[in-house]
């Protein structure tokens, strides 16, 4: 889906093509990433691949570009959920939203990673 979909449409932001080029990455992250409830500034680093992403470099922008063309779209298709945190009376648009991945989410991708092991020393 997130290769065929022109995700520009999903929030308008200084990179078009982004995350269709790396999605495998950034999805096989966020199922690590995202088991409990968490807001989205903090997942950003571990889930984006930003150094070929020009215009991803801010961290609102980047975490912006994220919540829209990943989260709400796994959202959407019952990948996510989302709640919202703030206090008692405050607008639903200043609450936070925090996310964090559904059991279906597990059930539809599946990752199997094999860490390469050299030999010698790794730095």
């Amino acid at each position: 889906m997130f290769w065929l979909v022109y995700l520009a449409c999903f929030g308008h932001s200084r990179v078009e093509h982004w995350p269709a080029g790396h999605i495998g990455v950034v999805l096989f992250c966020l199922s690590v990433a995202a088991q409990e409830w968490s807001a989205v500034p903090p997942v950003v680093p571990v889930c984006m691949i930003s150094d070929d992403a020009p215009g991803l470099g801010l961290r609102n922008v980047a975490a912006w570009t994220f919540e829209n063309r990943v989260l709400r779209p796994l959202l959407w298709l019952g990948l996510m959920e989302q709640r919202l945190v703030g206090e008692e009376g405050q607008p639903e648009w200043r609450k936070q939203r925090q996310y964090r991945k559904t059991p279906l989410f597990d059930r539809a991708l599946r990752f199997d990673v094999e860490v390469a092991r050299s030999s010698g020393y790794s730095h």
